[in-house]
């Protein structure tokens, strides 16, 4: 039998963010918001979640657990002699609050609050109030990480307190508490933070972090006290590209007019009849060109070159603009851009169908390729991850490019690459120990070599 210890005398923050940590990665969890309600149906076998309201009519019970006379928002209580814990949370609080006072409650089981120390083990009414609030401080930390990752929002750059209420579904109290953390981050479990930051890059890759922020505005739906909300992410009604300049007026993808911000009921009555928008639309991702800060491509999007003098405007391989600009107002636009978010006109990019190349290599059927050489071979899929560290860290520009629309396939620690084309996968292989250093280093992965293969796009 384990032996039981005592409770210390001060919250151990840095065991509670560890702890958070390794749950989430054993979870698998890949994008916000972190929903506790389905983290405990993980755990149905053991783990019983039950309304306040629920217990009492099926119980007969006054005041199931005490809640109502303690003043708690929720208890735990675990079986005597099993593994099997039951929750109770008071459901007359906002769903935002009882979110939080799950994923809390959550907190007391993974830290081990009610198995771990002696006190809570053998006579768990008998806490001084002290003890108490260690636990509570270590749970309420617990579920801050556990809903809202720091190591995750610092790397990504969120760290303004309403987009981290929108992003995570917390409140603005607990957003706001989350960016004073974030202000002062400090890398602790190395390891732990690689591989939450590796697992939700597609969130943010893809924009689903966008349908996130989309999604908390629209909690909002029918307040004009909330109307600035507005601004901050929309989604165009024609082609549901996802527009975050508050002052663009034509989506920059199919030109059409977008609303100037979507709050319900914009529109005036018409014929009596209120006239609003749909609520969650869901957004599209739309791949881009990469420009830097000046808006020149990284690259050549059409034959790959990277080699610009100072002031090209144009690549002197194949000629092919490296700004993108509107034909109307000849001004800079972003990569995005198939259409003038100021004016709506047509880019200089869509115009010559630049677009067109961004395109995705396709795996090949494992059971037929190469006599189904790879057939035990499955997706990476920490792909466009690991593309991301080659050039934001390791700062190989050349290795980046030849990577575009790659994909990866792995077997244990043997990987195969499907580059784009012949110039493509010999750089791959030219730099594949810097390509193998980025898959152990950031994508936490075991890798022993590396093969490659191409298609022409």
């Amino acid at each position: 039998m384990q032996r039981k210890r005592k409770i210390p005398s001060k919250p151990n923050f840095k065991r509670a963010t560890k702890r958070a940590y390794e749950f989430l990665l054993e979870l698998d969890v890949k994008e916000f918001p972190i929903d506790p309600f389905k983290i405990i149906k993980r755990f149905e076998d053991n783990w019983h979640l039950l309304s306040w309201t629920e217990l009492k009519i099926n119980t007969g019970v006054e005041d199931p657990f005490n809640l109502k006379r303690n003043g708690a928002e929720a208890a735990t209580k675990i079986q005597r002699g099993t593994n099997d814990y039951i929750i109770v949370y008071d459901d007359s609080f906002s769903m935002d609050r009882i979110r939080w006072t799950i994923a809390h409650e959550i907190g007391h089981i993974v830290l081990g609050h009610l198995v771990y120390y002696e006190e809570t083990a053998l006579n768990r009414g008998g806490l001084t109030q002290e003890q108490y609030g260690v636990l509570e401080v270590e749970a309420h930390w617990f579920a801050g990480i556990l809903l809202s990752p720091h190591v995750v929002l610092n790397l990504y750059g969120i760290k303004d307190s309403q987009d981290i209420a929108f992003i995570c579904n917390i409140s603005q109290e607990s957003a706001e508490k989350c960016e004073g953390y974030l202000n002062n981050f400090r890398p602790q479990f190395v390891d732990l933070e690689r591989k939450l930051v590796r697992n939700f890059y597609d969130f943010f890759f893809k924009h689903r972090v966008l349908q996130s922020i989309a999604n908390g505005i629209y909690k909002f739906n029918g307040s004009y006290l909330y109307d600035e909300f507005y601004k901050i992410c929309r989604i165009c009604r024609n082609c549901n590209a996802y527009i975050t300049d508050e002052n663009q007026k034509f989506c920059h993808v199919c030109g059409n007019t977008v609303p100037e911000w979507d709050y319900p009921f914009k529109n005036l009555p018409v014929n009596g009849v209120w006239i609003g928008w749909p609520e969650n639309l869901e957004g599209k991702y739309y791949p881009y060109i990469e420009v830097d800060n000046n808006k020149r491509v990284l690259y050549c999007p059409v034959c790959k070159n990277q080699d610009f003098d100072e002031d090209a405007t144009y690549c002197k391989i194949c000629g092919t603009p490296l700004y993108n600009t509107c034909l109307s107002e000849n001004t800079k636009v972003s990569g995005a851009c198939r259409y003038c978010p100021n004016c709506g006109e047509t880019t200089k990019f869509q115009e010559l169908n630049i677009f067109d190349n961004l395109k995705e290599v396709q795996i090949p059927d494992l059971l037929t390729f190469e006599n189904g050489k790879y057939e035990d071979y499955i997706e990476y899929e920490y792909w466009n991850y690991i593309i991301a560290t080659v050039y934001y860290f390791k700062r190989d520009l050349e290795l980046y490019t030849a990577l575009d629309g790659s994909k990866a396939i792995r077997d244990e620690g043997s990987f195969i690459v499907f580059a784009a084309n012949a110039m493509s996968a010999d750089i791959i292989l030219n730099h594949q120990n810097l390509l193998m250093e980025c898959i152990k280093e950031y994508g936490q992965t075991i890798i022993t070599n590396v093969g490659c293969y191409y298609y022409d796009l």
